[in-house]
């Protein structure tokens, strides 16, 4: 495997770009995304992309206050927004003074489709900071997880949802039967057990 890169945003868009040019009708998205975290040093996207979620996270420093925010930001579907604001936001909290002398911590994240998601109140910045960190942190690991979807055909597909709305989602396993998937999610729990430890030392 490749010396590991760290997981920044910048190379998220470039393995992105990357992966589009060499998809092919014999090589889908998901794998040329994967192909593209190796060359990276990552097993593959899904743990690229969950060590990129986790580093933004814990960059607590740069948790602004009270930030100038593009027009319309809480007002705007997810897929609508441009690549710059979607580099520069996502997975990025942020604090926001209230009228009552509280401070909300928010971050454009996917919990909500069109507008920044509530993460918690709390009677300081600092405080408020703490939260913004905790709580985004156990929103990226839960939606790294995956779910399972029933195909048209009856049978099911695991899948990690797509991290930002302009990826794709990462098909881990394929037409499975449904007395399958249990031992399916067991074997990717203990896969991913590794590269999660991994992911959250970067």
């Amino acid at each position: 495997m490749h010396r590991r890169l760290p997981p920044t945003n910048t190379l998220l868009t470039r393995a992105k770009r990357q992966a589009k040019k060499s998809t092919t009708p014999d090589k889908p998205y998901t794998l040329a995304l994967d192909e593209q975290a190796q060359l990276a040093g990552y097993p593959d996207w899904r743990t690229l992309a969950l060590s990129n979620g986790l580093r933004n996270a814990q960059e607590g420093d740069e948790i602004p206050l009270d930030p100038v925010l593009p027009p319309n930001f809480d007002n705007t579907p997810n897929e609508d927004r441009s690549e710059k604001e979607l580099d520069k936001w996502w997975d990025k909290p942020f604090i926001v003074s209230r009228g009552d002398g509280t401070f909300e911590a928010r971050a454009l994240n996917g919990g909500a489709w069109d507008r920044s998601s509530h993460l918690g109140i709390a009677d300081s910045v600092d405080a408020a900071r703490e939260l913004a960190k905790k709580k985004q942190e156990e929103w990226i690991k839960i939606t790294s997880e995956p779910i399972t979807c029933m195909r048209s055909d009856g049978l099911i597909d695991l899948v990690i949802m797509a991290r930002r709305p302009d990826l794709g989602n990462t098909v881990l396993a394929s037409a499975l039967r449904r007395e399958d998937v249990e031992g399916a999610l067991a074997k990717l729990k203990v896969s991913a057990g590794g590269d999660g430890r991994a992911a959250a030392g970067d």
